[in-house]
């Protein structure tokens, strides 16, 4: 075979010497399909060139194998040793024939890898292509690039990932006629996500189709009964019936020939369709095409999540999901919307967005920009990561028309502000089953009271879909302020959610500081609770006074109303505040030497005036008494929804809290009797497996306890990113860098107000870290746990967040400047640099301080 031949030449059939992209385009044209004229540069050229360069692989690998942490330096040299060395002069003059013979204005180089486009690894979007090549010069130098590519460390990566030998992996090069098309697109021939091998999916966009392979754009969208080609969905068409049907008709005549499912590249010029590329669906290219964000999780389940915890959160989820959907229509079926990635959970991303643009009134809101997880690209240097395949979500009108009256009812019956009496009448049954000795239980009585609760959160997760209508009050008042009061940036809505009092996760914060407030009115309690002893020797100390003994009583009151909280709550293996009592007391005493500083309580006060102030003053401009009535009821309705929100989730706490000590009782048992280690081994069984283990019908116990816990003590250990595009495997994951050298990171403005100050950067709060008065917390996210820091800080940042997350919502309550989903802010700003924190425009400036 020569070196360079041509696409429509007859009988190529190599993969070695062609590739599987040649080799697919060749049998295209042979088929009688109408491919754009090019030539290809087989992979024997590449490896002369490779060898020419000096290199050896075998060579280079047992270096990458004794020095893997040198693997980006090698496979770095490797790429510029095979730009720059010199092309056999022969050869060079070949191309430029070829070249020439196209005769066209502008050309595509592409790589056709004998490992490329197959069945089970695609390699699909991995090597690199260069479009709109006009000369000979920037062509050579694409075919090196695109040989290079060979090595980039993500191809690397993935050939060991799937066991691809390195050492029969080549490069062949395709140089075709870039036409410059009315519309181009893809066509699936099974729907690449569910799996349905009745339908044939196009999508399409405009003019070239890079930003739609990229996911830069969102294509429109054509759907197919793949059995009378009739169209049954689409979005938009502007393209004629008859070439849709044509499209449709030609990628089943190839699905034929290749005898799989098959995702085609196609364009379309003056009406004439041309075929750029056929490659197998394939499960990994569904999969690879899924995105999984720790959006919103990454937030209430920060760390791996143990076996207990994980089997009761996706009921729990999957609960609630489907009871928001089921009122608009939408059904999941077996829609996979969480996993667990490395211990963690998240959400799949290509599910949640096709939610959003299936429900009116969300399809134009950004996810990111609602429950936070940096999904937009927010740093320069991280790549913007959207999904490409979104799971289509198809409502039935008639369904929504017939649940229509009851939605609205259910709306009305709901509201945020009648949400109180729901939660008073959750609180004293908690109240009455915390009460209840469980030591005095019989082992079937603590099960059966185990399963009550679990029963009930089915409950709790109908009043957590009511909070959904919060949050839409709270996208009505922002929008009424927007068009009404001229707020462009969100401010004046922001600060009418501060001050509202009765938040429960303010109050966490507001409360302490209030005990602290308190240790300080008697000098000998201020004594004994400054001393070195730890809070049970100060406990003790404090009963032989009557003052310390009335300290004792708000102390006690504190943990009865608070002491359920810790960081990430959620997690059953976690301690609450109520079994960790020094880490209070170390609270307290901080707060008690800051007195003089700053007093939070006395500003939250005054942010409570100002915001009161406020709403009466809108409420003065408005002339028209319709348009007053709707501002004070959504006003209403929207504040009550955000304080429901956080008090409903802190009573879910609670109950998670009861579930951690009645799972602590039984393993406490089971430990006894020699079934388990340890009392917290019962966190690393399922929840269905729990019964069997009392009942004597688990074997291997121990050993499968063992497991769980050496898996997650090395899931602890990797570092997951958290947005993630296919599957993750982390001895694969490499850390993207993060290359910044400005001065101004952007995100999401989320509570109002300008401050600049010394940082304070908190990955993982603990006894150690304090924030002094007036420093700025910069943190990867918050949940309650956190409570405490919002205190003495003047400002927020957070990696991740949105407006609903629950930092965003605890700074506004508490009238602290705050800007969320600032990428991975914590990596590139360090504690005691000068900061500005702009929670109007929603920016971050590095002001003074080394990078």
């Amino acid at each position: 075979m020569n070196n360079i031949v041509s696409l429509s030449s007859q009988k190529l059939d190599k993969i070695s010497i062609i590739g599987t992209k040649a080799l697919n385009l060749n049998k295209l044209i042979n088929l009688g399909f109408n491919v754009p004229k090019g030539f290809c540069i087989t992979s024997e050229i590449y490896n002369e060139h490779f060898n020419k360069s000096g290199m050896n692989k075998i060579e280079i690998l047992q270096k990458i194998s004794s020095s893997p942490d040198e693997k980006s330096n090698i496979l770095n040299n490797i790429r510029d040793k095979i730009i720059s060395s010199p092309l056999n002069g022969n050869l060079r003059k070949e191309i430029e024939k070829h070249f020439h013979l196209l005769g066209s204005n502008s050309v595509a180089v592409r790589s056709s890898c004998t490992a490329e486009d197959l069945e089970k690894n695609s390699f699909a979007g991995q090597y690199d292509t260069f479009l709109g090549i006009s000369n000979i010069e920037d062509c050579i130098l694409s075919i090196k690039k695109c040989w290079a590519s060979l090595w980039n460390e993500r191809v690397f990566h993935y050939r060991e990932k799937y066991k691809v030998n390195h050492l029969e992996v080549s490069m062949a090069v395709i140089v075709q006629t870039l036409i410059e098309p009315n519309f181009s697109g893809v066509i699936f021939t099974i729907e690449p996500v569910k799996g349905e091998k009745d339908r044939i999916v196009i999508e399409y966009c405009r003019g070239p189709g890079e930003s739609l392979v990229s996911g830069k754009i969102t294509p429109e969208r054509i759907i197919i009964d793949k059995k009378n080609l009739k169209i049954i969905e689409e979005t938009k068409r502007e393209i004629p019936e008859e070439i849709v049907k044509k499209l449709a008709e030609d990628s089943l005549k190839i699905e034929e020939h290749f005898n799989s499912p098959q995702d085609i590249e196609w364009a379309i010029k003056n009406e004439e369709i041309y075929f750029l590329q056929s490659r197998p669906v394939s499960t990994f290219d569904r999969e690879d095409n899924f995105i999984w964000t720790n959006a919103n999780t990454g937030e209430v389940l920060p760390d791996v999540a143990t076996p207990v915890t994980w089997s009761i959160a996706r009921l729990f989820i999957k609960e609630i999901f489907r009871q928001i959907l089921t009122m608009t229509g939408i059904e999941l079926d077996n829609t996979e919307i969480i996993k667990l990635i490395a211990g963690r959970i998240y959400f799949n991303l290509n599910v949640v967005t096709g939610i959003f643009k299936a429900v009116p009134g969300l399809k134009d809101r950004e996810f990111s920009d609602i429950l936070g997880g940096m999904q937009g690209k927010k740093i320069e240097g991280l790549p913007e990561i959207l999904p490409e395949d979104i799971v289509t979500f198809k409502i039935n009108p008639w369904k929504v028309l017939f649940k229509l009256p009851f939605l609205l009812v259910w709306f009305l019956r709901n509201s945020p502000s009648k949400g109180f009496y729901f939660i008073d009448k959750l609180r004293k049954d908690t109240d009455f089953l915390i009460k209840k000795d469980l030591s005095s239980m019989t082992d079937e009585e603590l099960f059966r009271h185990f399963h009550n609760i679990m029963e009930k959160f089915y409950d709790l997760a109908k009043l957590v879909s009511c909070a959904g209508s919060g949050m839409s009050y709270f996208n009505i008042l922002k929008n009424i302020c927007r068009l009404w009061l001229s707020d462009s940036d969100s401010s004046i809505s922001n600060r009418l959610m501060s001050g509202m009092g009765n938040m429960e996760s303010a109050l966490s914060g507001l409360d302490l500081w209030r005990l602290s407030l308190s240790g300080c009115e008697n000098e000998e309690i201020k004594n004994i609770i400054m001393s070195e002893h730890n809070s049970e020797e100060i406990r003790e100390s404090l009963k032989k006074i009557p003052c310390g003994r009335e300290f004792l009583s708000k102390w006690n009151d504190f943990m009865k109303s608070h002491g359920h909280h810790t960081r990430g709550e959620i997690e059953l293996f976690n301690k609450r505040w109520a079994e960790e009592p020094d880490y209070i007391l170390d609270r307290v005493r901080f707060f008690m030497a800051q007195k003089e500083i700053c007093n939070p309580v006395a500003e939250y006060e005054k942010r409570a005036e100002e915001r009161d102030f406020l709403v009466k003053k809108i409420r003065k401009s408005f002339k028209n008494p319709f348009k007053r009535y709707i501002f004070n009821y959504v006003l209403l309705q929207a504040s009550s929804g955000l304080v429901f929100r956080e008090n409903i989730k802190s009573e879910a706490v609670k109950r998670i809290f009861l579930c951690r000590l009645i799972l602590l009782e039984a393993g406490q048992r089971l430990h006894r009797k020699g079934r388990i280690e340890n009392k917290e081994d019962i966190f690393f069984l399922e929840l269905e497996e729990l019964d069997s283990l009392f009942k004597d019908s688990f074997n291997n116990v121990r050993n499968i306890i063992n497991k769980r816990r050496y898996e997650y003590e090395k899931n602890l250990k990797i570092n997951v990113p958290p947005v993630i595009k296919g599957r993750f495997i982390p001895e694969d994951f490499i850390s993207e860098e993060i290359k910044f050298s400005g001065k101004l990171l952007r995100g999401i403005a989320v509570s109002p107000g300008t401050v600049t100050g010394a940082a304070r950067v908190i990955l993982k709060h603990d006894r150690e870290e304090k924030i002094l008065p007036g420093e700025i917390l910069v943190a990867p996210f918050t949940d309650p746990g956190w409570t405490p820091y919002f205190m003495s800080a003047s400002a927020i940042v957070m990696d991740m967040g949105g407006m609903l997350s629950h930092g965003s919502i605890v700074a506004r309550e508490l009238a602290i400047p705050a800007v969320v989903n600032v990428g991975p802010a914590t990596k590139i700003i360090k504690t005691g640099q000068i900061i500005r924190v702009d929670g109007n425009n929603g920016t971050v400036e590095i002001v003074k301080g080394n990078q």
